[in-house]
């Protein structure tokens, strides 16, 4: 109940000092949420995550000959690489001082990813060559371009028009 009415307190001492509460409120909303990210910054970090992907995918079954057993193993190990990637460029993103995307955009497009794109070529590939390899991060990279340009265009729609600073 305290907070409620602290809750309260804050919204109308924020109305009296601002002309546009709402808008403010919205912005707060948003950025705890991981929403309120450049569309730029969406495709550059979901493209980064399916080339990780490709390259931890290319790492730990591929190149080793590693056997998973049984297709659960092989689906549990395919999709904690997707999340381990997703992981890792939104790491790479908070320590580079980069703009942060949130995980619930960059896990859903590393699991798309290792399934539409990667999935085929890897289990159908004639060699392990290296244009070959360099072909499925290649694959890769444009698959997580793809499948993030959704969450590109709900951000860049929903986004509204504001400035760089906020």
């Amino acid at each position: 109940m305290q907070a409620i009415i602290h809750a309260a307190e804050f919204r109308n001492f924020i109305n009296k000092r601002s002309l546009c509460s709402n808008f403010t409120f919205d912005i707060i909303r948003k950025r705890r949420l991981g929403l309120f990210v450049n569309w730029k910054n969406i495709i550059f970090s979901s493209a980064a995550t399916g080339a990780v992907l490709a390259i931890l995918i290319l790492v730990v079954f591929i190149l080793p000959g590693l056997d998973p057993g049984s297709f659960a193993a092989l689906c549990g190990g395919w999709f904690s690489l997707a999340v381990l990637s997703a992981f890792i460029v939104n790491q790479i993103s908070k320590l580079a001082k980069w703009p942060e995307v949130s995980l619930k955009i960059l896990i859903p497009v590393g699991c798309i990813t290792s399934i539409i794109p990667l999935f085929g070529p890897l289990f159908g590939m004639p060699n392990n060559e290296p244009i070959t390899l360099a072909t499925v991060v290649a694959i890769g990279t444009i698959g997580g371009f793809f499948w993030s340009i959704p969450f590109a265009m709900w951000s860049f729609y929903s986004g509204g028009k504001t400035t760089e600073e906020e």
